[in-house]
């Protein structure tokens, strides 16, 4: 992340937790990034640093594989940074 990058992620992450909102960050991609995203307070996170990308046919076989219940279709993933 660039400096004026990171000022915004960091605004972004005030700005839901004044509002008392979850943050989710899209397009984590280094470690580092997700260091800077914990700092921040934006404790939710997707991207390359976590998986690399799937089919939705492969998503719901291994999620419906680790449950007794089948997976809606809209079932949102990501991935908890804390």
């Amino acid at each position: 992340m660039r400096d004026n990058g990171n000022a915004i992620v960091a605004a972004v992450a005030q700005i839901g937790q004044t509002l008392d909102l979850e943050t989710i960050a899209e397009g984590v991609e280094t470690e580092e990034q997700a260091k800077l995203l914990r700092e921040y307070g934006c404790p939710y996170g997707q991207g390359y640093q976590f998986a690399r990308s799937r089919t939705r046919q492969r998503d719901r076989q291994l999620l419906t594989a680790r449950t007794s219940s089948p997976v809606p279709a809209t079932s949102p993933l990501g991935i908890v940074l804390t």
